[in-house]
């Protein structure tokens, strides 16, 4: 295996892990937790409020609480991002990493030495991005919605720069992927309208038959 089909494997690894994280937060989101029974309604000094403590407190790595409308927004929000990051990962190896022309070291020309470093840059943001969605996922389970919010952040800024660092083809022209990448950064911009919302047919991978 050369050079390019390591560098693909690797990035298929990494996309692995986000889809499994996907699988993983959405079994979290849908197994939502709801501890009504056995405490009557508001009984006691505490009411609700005590009872939504207990239910924060054992809840906690293992279902969504469902006082947790906060949670229940933002996990529907993270799962639209990474879904957009999963084909971000499948466009990048397809129209960049696999259409890599090859170079022998040493590299002479400048214009090779610009495509590696390039290259480089783009698989260290996708090596990141998993890195980043695990913490993502242990916010969720600590019900830390600030902490997730600002992770869901970086990594979406990430998504877009390795999109960025990717818009040219290797010859430096624009091409099918060229104009993916601007549809791609819209819809992570974009908030879902519908809870679970699935990206549209406007982000259709930009691959070609051949």
């Amino acid at each position: 295996m050369g050079v390019v089909g390591l560098t693909v494997q690797k990035v298929e690894g990494f996309r692995g892990m986000i889809v499994d994280a996907i699988g993983e937060l959405k079994e979290w989101g849908e197994d939502e937790e709801d501890l009504d029974e056995g405490f009557g309604g508001s009984e006691g000094d505490g009411g609700e409020e005590d009872r939504d403590d207990f239910e924060d407190m054992f809840s906690a790595a293992n279902k969504l609480p469902s006082h947790r409308r906060d949670l229940r927004d933002l996990l529907d929000e993270t799962l639209r991002v990474l879904r957009l990051v999963d084909m971000l990962y499948k466009a990048v190896a397809k129209r960049r990493i696999k259409t890599f022309p090859v170079k022998t070291p040493p590299l002479e020309d400048e214009a090779a030495r610009v495509q590696v470093k390039t290259l480089d840059g783009v698989v260290a943001l996708l090596k990141s991005i998993p890195e980043s969605v695990d913490d993502l996922a242990n916010a969720f389970y600590e019900l830390d919605a600030e902490d997730a919010t600002s992770i869901l952040t970086k990594i979406t800024t990430d998504a877009k720069a390795a999109a960025t660092a990717a818009e040219k083809s290797w010859t430096n022209t624009a091409d099918e992927f060229t104009t993916w990448r601007s549809k791609f950064e819209e819809a992570l911009s974009k908030k879902a309208g519908k809870e679970g919302e699935k990206p549209k047919e406007t982000m259709i991978l930009p691959f070609r038959s051949n």
